[in-house]
């Protein structure tokens, strides 16, 4: 390992190859792990990356690709049975024999040094960025060009867009863009051998072979380390109109969805939906946060957003006869207008404050899972008949994505359940995943697969996948040091 970390010293700066004072690169958002690793190494941009990835090769080094770390599925940390003070003598009985003999190590390479934007291009609407550049960045900078890049995600002032691809990121504007491999035109990686793959085209149509954007955009850095990306813009919207909805179930909030794409069309840019219980948590937690939006007692709680390129004014106007249309109709109890930028953000304030919320408040088993939009009614509640049978007392909490399915369906557990949490979070797990695969529906929306969720995927994908999965794994990353364990088990 000396010998290995040595190298890499040589190739990227003796500066960013971190032994010590490494705490915050092993843990996840939400504080899990504790896992090891070596060495950090940070490489400054896509040659070093290469030569980095080459020595692994050559060493036998297991590599973590990362970037803001603010993924949900364990995925951008080693296990401890990776690293070389592990696999000598302790590796773990989940390793099989066969990882644990070849790997020597363990390296997370974080590519958050890789913080250029290389070019915009205003008339082809497409920019080209390095893998480390924060979100935010890449929001603020197309600000006075009068385009968007609009992959928008509560975690935006810290994720990167390197990690936005490996996990095909989606957020809150799917319904009208979306998810990450939509907004993306191009691809540059390096391969578990240290070889570059350019596949950077600008171009909007591209049937010239296999796809490596699509391949490698959701594979979680298993298969190749995203370097750069071209990524796809679009006008700036001039107008831009919110409303904050109370009715009194997810029949309805089903319903309105489906007349906002009725009478709405491509105005409707967001569509979230919460239980009014998680807007009570915010609001307990962080007093600060917008007063109004704890005043009705209905159960339900919408979060509409509209975009045009028309007159402000015209689509405040088209908004508020919507909501009156449907209040009238029934469907609505209540709304609240915003009347300006800063509400309309105190408003996505209120939304993206809830896992926050909910992880003061109590210990859960969360779930990101995704349904056809017409089953969303009858998922919720069977999924609550099912949870008052075999969990009584444990409490749901969920909120997300109506306008594309994508529901964070979380289970509050009640205390004698609590204190087993594993044991308790494997039966909801089954009772939840296994419902939502009745339904149509997927175990994983948007947060992908990480660690976390390898044995879920195994259990409901088909072993024809699986098998799938497997070959393509070994054809990329013969060695499997790409981010083991991670999606595929081998």
């Amino acid at each position: 390992m000396n010998i290995f970390l040595s190298e890499c010293a040589a190739t990227v700066g003796a500066a960013h190859v971190l032994t010590t004072e490494i705490a915050s690169y092993l843990t996840d958002w939400r504080g899990r792990g504790g896992n090891a690793a070596d060495a950090v190494i940070r490489p400054a941009n896509t040659a070093q990356v290469a030569a980095i990835l080459a020595l692994c090769s050559q060493h036998h080094i297991a590599v973590v690709p990362q970037g803001g770390n603010t993924g949900l599925v364990m995925g951008s940390a080693p296990r401890p049975e990776h690293t070389s003070s592990h696999t000598s003598s302790h590796a773990s009985s989940h390793t099989s024999s066969r990882t644990s003999s070849h790997i020597n190590g363990a390296i997370i390479l974080s590519l958050t040094r890789m913080n250029h934007i290389d070019s915009i291009d205003v008339i082809n609407n497409s920019m080209v960025v390095e893998a480390g550049v924060v979100l935010q960045k890449i929001h603020e900078t197309l600000e006075p060009l009068n385009r968007v890049f609009p992959l928008s995600l509560a975690a935006q002032a810290s994720c990167t867009i390197g990690g936005n691809l490996a996990t095909n990121a989606g957020g809150v504007h799917v319904v009208r863009y979306g998810m990450a491999r939509q907004l993306c035109l191009g691809i540059e990686a390096v391969t578990a051998q240290g070889e570059i793959l350019n596949s950077l085209s600008a171009v909007h149509k591209n049937n010239s072979g296999y796809d490596w954007r699509d391949l490698l955009i959701g594979s979680e850095g298993t298969l190749a380390v995203i370097t750069r990306a071209t990524l796809k813009l679009f006008s700036a919207p001039r107008a831009s109109a919110s409303a904050w909805i109370f009715c009194d179930s997810m029949r309805d909030a089903v319903t309105l969805f489906t007349a906002a794409q009725n009478e709405l069309g491509n105005f409707v840019c967001a569509f979230e939906v919460m239980m009014m219980a998680c807007v009570k948590l915010v609001r307990h937690y962080f007093p600060n946060s917008s007063h109004e939006l704890s005043t009705d007692d209905a159960p339900m709680a919408i979060l509409l957003d509209l975009e045009h390129n028309d007159d402000p004014d015209y689509l405040q106007q088209v908004l508020l006869e919507f909501l009156a249309r449907h209040a009238e109709a029934g469907i609505i109890s209540n709304a609240l207008l915003a009347q300006s930028d800063s509400q309309r953000r105190s408003y996505w304030q209120v939304r993206e404050l809830i896992p926050q919320a909910e992880a003061r408040a109590f210990k859960a088993v969360k779930h990101d899972i995704a349904l056809p939009i017409s089953a969303l009614t009858d998922f919720v509640a069977h999924a609550e008949q099912l949870l008052s049978q075999s969990f009584p007392c444990c409490t749901p909490y969920y909120f997300g994505h109506c306008g594309d399915g994508n529901l964070h369906y979380n289970v509050m557990l009640a205390p004698a359940y609590a204190t087993d949490f594993d044991h308790s979070e494997l039966a909801i797990n089954r009772l939840i995943y296994d419902l939502v695969s009745q339904y149509g529906g997927s175990f994983s929306a948007e947060h992908g697969i990480g660690r976390l969720r390898v044995n879920h995927l195994k259990h409901y994908r088909s072993a024809t996948e699986i098998n799938l999965f497997h070959t393509l794994k070994k054809a990329f990353d013969p060695q499997n040091i790409l981010n083991p364990d991670v999606i595929v088990a081998l």
